[in-house]
């Protein structure tokens, strides 16, 4: 589905992307379903065709996972750890660690202490991390893994950095600015230049 948390996990893997291989492109196929085995499969059998040598999703079976490894391509799932799944294929995956936020707040619940709030989590609470690192994932991109994951729980490493154009030439984020307000990357309804998204 093409709305604001998809659209941002797709800009912020494609601007991952780029901070190792500039000249790295992005197609997304939407299935508008989280978890339609043969749509997946469909989808990530389209993508392969065009030569697309990693996948990755927002959607919830290993079918592109396992589509992947059939032609010796990599993917990086989505929220749970595939590797026993596509071991020829999988590289990781983002983890929600729903125990970060659901302990704290039924402590609260059953002490009288809650008080509801929108939350959203971060890898500096413990809510979002990563699958562990494949034997495919070379000791060099590892380190820098951990090294970027650091900067990100330090808060010294903001996804969003200009110059910054959509998919359309429009500029999203100046150059020498970077987008870190959530109200801001919540309104995002955009790829980024360099994406091509198909229906």
């Amino acid at each position: 589905y093409p709305y604001t948390e998809v659209l941002i996990g797709i800009n912020s893997f494609f601007l991952g992307a780029k901070s190792v291989n500039p000249d790295v492109t992005m197609n997304v196929v939407y299935i508008n379903s989280w978890g339609d085995a043969a749509l997946e499969q469909a989808a990530a059998e389209s993508l392969l065709a065009q030569n697309c040598d990693v996948l990755t999703q927002h959607a919830d079976t290993s079918a592109a996972q396992v589509a992947a490894e059939k032609v010796g391509a990599y993917a990086v799932g989505y929220n749970i750890d595939n590797s026993k799944v596509a071991p020829g294929s999988f590289l990781t995956a983002p983890i929600w660690h729903h125990e970060a936020y659901l302990v704290p707040v039924i402590e609260k619940i059953i002490a009288g202490e809650y008080v509801p709030e929108s939350y959203y989590g971060t890898m500096a609470d413990g809510y979002i991390g990563l699958a562990p690192l494949t034997d495919l994932v070379s000791d060099e991109a590892k380190a820098e893994v951990e090294r970027v994951q650091a900067e990100i729980i330090a808060g010294n490493y903001p996804i969003f950095v200009g110059p910054l154009k959509d998919n359309a030439g429009n500029v999203v984020v100046p150059e020498g600015e970077a987008m870190t307000a959530r109200e801001d990357i919540w309104a995002m309804d955009y790829v980024l230049e360099g994406i091509t998204a198909m229906q």
